[in-house]
């Protein structure tokens, strides 16, 4: 590797690469912009330089220079040869798609090859995807079939959704000869699939049967969401029923009941609601709340008091609200609940139960309006949308009208629009997006979009460019008046003297209420994440955060829950990761767009084939990992620190 000075010298093995001031420029030119001046490392005699070169180029998704990175594809370094690979895939230019196709089966790297075919994926349309599909690497090539699967995942996200890649997805998930690895990433195709799998069925049910990995198992058990006949049916009842069977594995399931009738899983989910994991009892309570019925509120409310989960027990009484005539009483119960219990996640379950009855609409505004947390701020603004899309809101509305009292269509105009003239920048996006989205029913009431541009200009640039875009598009649906993003200088350059003191092993201890959690940071990777984070490690701002369990694929810590750190956003530069996204990968939550990050960061509980590229991954957990998978809603970061 290099270390300090204009030039390479040798060093050990794995040593910060940062330490080479030529390094620190080329990465420099991911915030200036100057891509012109990365053409001159194109030609460097230096194989590090031009791999640099080549990522940065990629990173600024820069097509005006792709010209200067395809003329490393025949470079006599193989590893200048993956970088300049991997950059094509990030500009995703088609232009590149005939010379990705020639190194797919005449370079003399398997891993160059290897990546050529997933880059297809990000590039190419059609006729990319039949060559991909057009090739049988099984046996023989193991991992170029796992690259052909990886692409066909990219192909899926891009859109480009064509039944040959599914015939060939599944002929791989199928092959005995493949293993768990690239199983799972076939398994993570049909997952990805938005169309009708029923005639893969048995397929699935096979391969679910035969799996030797978890995560084969859970991305099975989210595709069968879209195989709607009796043998998925009976698949996912003997999943979620079965106590030996992983967590992950159980709640996709569950998610994947929502494709199918109430009565279908009825008696599952109550007893499942009783769990003593509070992620499955949750997510079984959810399944009741989305497709109860009237008739069974009886058995919500008894569920509401016993069942053991605070989370649980909020979102059964969500269901209650939801489904019982008589709702005055729960109202005023969670209510108080709400102003009573000290912990924030309980509090904001309860908040967002009450989006089930629209009579509960002036304690929700209250809070929206007035409440010193912000969490809470949100949670009532969610709840008061639940409200607002309730299918009853219409015949509510009337029946206000006809008792002399204002159309609730007008009542909640007014508090989305004063959320939007008082709230912080992302409420007032939500609150924005809310009008927008209904503005055929609220327009006798919207009068001029002042208050919005207002609101435009309170957006912290470019913190804020993705509330800012929200609010833009609002006010283009309302008004039809564009409003151009200039975009803004970045808010946080790469501190060179820090981070090339941070040693390559650096390692932080997490410790949560569920155990310790040791992170080894990918400062060679992701320079300026691993800064960021670093920095607010050092300053103690991740002592006593709270975790979230999001899905069967992440636990998250939203940071600090401040006034100021809770809003606050930062930019820094697309680091696409180009390693394997696996369990215990640690990333910055970024935009759309991949280069604004916020001070969430988010632990992967299970491989992602199709999500590297789109990631900052800064650190992947190296202790610890059974005590990350013991983390539910509302545990703790009690402390986080460097270990030296």
């Amino acid at each position: 590797m290099v270390s300090c000075g204009d030039g390479p010298e040798e060093s050990v093995g794995g040593a910060n690469i940062y330490r080479d001031a030529t390094l620190q420029r080329i990465y420099n030119c991911r915030f200036t912009g100057g891509s012109s001046d990365l053409v001159k490392y194109i030609s460097s005699e230096l194989p590090e330089y031009r791999k640099a070169a080549a990522y940065t180029i990629g990173a600024m998704r820069d097509s005006l220079n792709m010209m200067s990175v395809m003329s490393l594809l025949s470079d006599e370094d193989s590893g200048v040869r993956l970088a300049a690979v991997n950059a094509l895939g990030q500009i995703g230019h088609s232009a590149a798609n005939d010379r990705l196709r020639t190194l797919v089966t005449s370079d003399n790297n398997e891993e160059v090859r290897q990546a050529a075919l997933v880059a297809l994926g990000l590039c190419g349309g059609e006729n990319e995807l039949n060559y991909v599909c057009s090739f049988s690497f099984l046996p023989a090539q193991p991992q170029m079939a796992l690259a052909q699967v990886k692409s066909l995942c990219m192909f899926q996200q891009s859109g480009v959704q064509r039944p040959q890649a599914l015939a060939k997805a599944a002929e791989i998930l199928a092959d005995r000869k493949a293993d768990g690895h690239i199983k799972s990433v076939a398994a993570q195709f049909f997952a990805l699939y938005n169309d009708d799998l029923t005639p893969y069925t048995d397929m699935l049910a096979t391969a679910y049967k035969n799996a030797d990995l978890v995560s084969v198992q859970t991305n099975i058990a989210r595709a069968l969401r879209n195989c709607t006949n009796e043998r998925a049916q009976y698949l996912l009842q003997r999943i979620i029923t079965q106590d030996t069977c992983d967590y992950r594995v159980r709640i996709a399931a569950i998610e994947s009941c929502n494709s199918f009738k109430y009565s279908n899983f009825k008696d599952e989910m109550v007893n499942l609601a009783y769990s003593t994991d509070g992620r499955i009892a949750a997510k079984a309570a959810e399944f009741i709340l989305a497709k109860g019925i009237k008739a069974d509120t009886l058995l919500y409310c008894e569920m509401a008091d016993k069942v053991p989960s605070w989370k649980s027990r909020a979102v059964m009484r969500g269901a209650v609200l939801k489904y019982s005539r008589d709702i005055k009483a729960l109202t005023d119960a969670i209510v108080e609940g709400i102003g009573v219990t000290n912990n924030i996640c309980e509090r904001e379950a309860l908040t967002l139960a009450l989006g089930s009855s629209i009579q509960g609409f002036r304690f929700v505004e209250y809070q929206i309006l007035y409440s010193e947390n912000r969490i809470t701020r949100m949670s009532a603004l969610k709840a008061l949308i639940y409200m607002f899309e309730q299918p009853g809101f219409d015949a509510a509305s009337r029946k206000t009208v006809k008792e002399g009292n204002a159309s609730l269509y007008k009542e909640f105009y007014e508090i989305f629009r004063k959320t939007v003239v008082r709230g912080t920048p992302d409420q007032a996006a939500l609150a924005a997006k809310t009008i927008a989205d209904n503005y055929d029913k609220l327009q006798l009431f919207v009068g001029n979009t002042y208050y919005l541009n207002q609101a435009l200009n309170k957006c912290n640039l470019p913190e804020d460019e993705k509330y800012y875009r929200m609010i833009s598009a609002a006010i283009k649906v309302i008004n039809g008046q564009e409003i151009e993003y200039k975009g803004q200088s970045t808010a946080v350059m790469p501190d060179w003297e820090y981070i090339s003191r941070i040693p390559s092993d650096q390692k932080v201890r997490i410790t949560t209420t569920r155990g310790d959690i040791v992170l080894q940071l990918k400062v060679n990777e992701a320079p300026v994440a691993v800064q960021y984070f670093l920095k607010l490690v050092e300053a103690g701002y991740f002592n006593q955060t709270t975790l979230y369990f999001r899905s069967p694929d992440t636990v998250a810590d939203d940071g600090s829950i401040s006034e100021y750190e809770q809003t606050r956003e930062v930019v820094i530069p697309c680091e696409p990761y180009f390693g394997s996204v696996t369990e215990g990968s640690v990333a910055l939550v970024p935009n759309t767009d991949m280069n604004v990050f916020s001070n969430k960061w988010f632990v992967s509980l299970t491989p992602d084939a199709a999500g590297n590229s789109r990631l900052s991954v800064f650190a992947s957990v190296v202790e610890g990992i059974d005590n990350l998978h013991g983390i539910q809603d509302g545990d703790v970061v009690i402390s986080a620190e460097k270990l030296h």
